[in-house]
């Protein structure tokens, strides 16, 4: 297998519409609805957030929430915030094929 340098992957990866798309994902699979609603409530300032932030190459992971599930016996469960999901579905759904082949 030939490897090949991939140039500008990024730059076509972090789009505006990508982010968008990946927010159309995100909201109808995520179970924490209070935190998709709270999104949702300034969506495109927040999608816009995540995209400078990205561009600018200056974006910090936000730490896991934790908390605790007693059913059917006492566990601690660790839950992504909605930008890192939104971030997640844009690394897996937009890869060029032949740039995952290659990592």
């Amino acid at each position: 297998m030939i490897k090949k340098k991939i140039s500008n992957v990024y730059n076509s990866i972090v789009t505006f519409e990508n982010i968008y798309n990946a927010w159309n994902i995100v909201r109808k699979t995520c179970k924490n609805k209070k935190e998709i609603y709270r999104f949702n409530l300034n969506k495109n300032t927040n999608i816009y957030n995540i995209y400078n932030s990205l561009l600018n190459k200056t974006y910090k992971p936000m730490p896991f929430k934790l908390f605790l599930i007693y059913e059917p016996k006492e566990r601690l469960v660790m839950s992504q915030s909605i930008s890192e999901l939104l971030l997640e579905k844009i690394r897996v759904e937009d890869m060029p094929i032949n740039y995952l082949l290659i990592i």
